[in-house]
């Protein structure tokens, strides 16, 4: 998840990282001189094609980031108005299938935005608010009691990890 954040840490800074590396290369040149131009215009066009690269690699993950972003919002919203009711703390029937089939869609639709998360396409400020509407779903005792048997199909990409990690009680 570290990577994640330096990841975007570097697209945060790149036109002062690239400004840096301009003026390091200028100096670096100007003081191995003599070479007539022949090491430095190489070393500038390595540079800008940096400066591009990083340029192109941000503006493709923000375009990837948006379309994830709607659809994963999308999908929730869709799936709220029978989620909501589910999550009542007070609540101890059992689940139907119905419910059941509405927790294994959010739970894939949970792993999914972790997968990204992980693989550093979902933005950290994001994923928090995500997250923290995850734990607050996942407080329902008979939501996490559902999810201890829906954990053991290893269809969630490692999220099992991440429940693990907030709920120690949903291993």
């Amino acid at each position: 998840m570290e990577m994640s954040r330096a990841k975007f840490w570097v697209y945060q800074h790149a036109g002062i990282i690239v400004l840096l590396l301009v003026l390091v290369t200028g100096v670096g040149l100007y003081f191995v001189g003599g070479s007539g131009g022949t090491f430095a215009i190489p070393t500038v066009g390595a540079v800008l094609s940096l400066a591009y690269f990083l340029q192109k690699q941000k503006l493709d993950e923000i375009r990837l980031f948006k379309e994830l972003f709607v659809d994963f919002n999308k999908r929730y919203k869709d799936l709220n108005d029978e989620l909501t009711p589910l999550k009542d703390p007070s609540a101890e029937a059992q689940l139907t299938d119905k419910e059941k089939q509405t927790l294994v869609d959010y739970f894939n639709l949970c792993a999914e935005e972790y997968l990204f998360h992980r693989r550093g396409y979902i933005h950290p400020d994001a994923w928090t608010a995500w997250s923290n509407g995850m734990q607050d779903i996942l407080k329902s005792k008979r939501i996490r009691a559902f999810w201890k048997t829906e954990k053991d199909t290893f269809s969630y990409y490692g999220f099992e990890r991440q429940i693990r990690a907030w709920f120690p009680d949903a291993a």
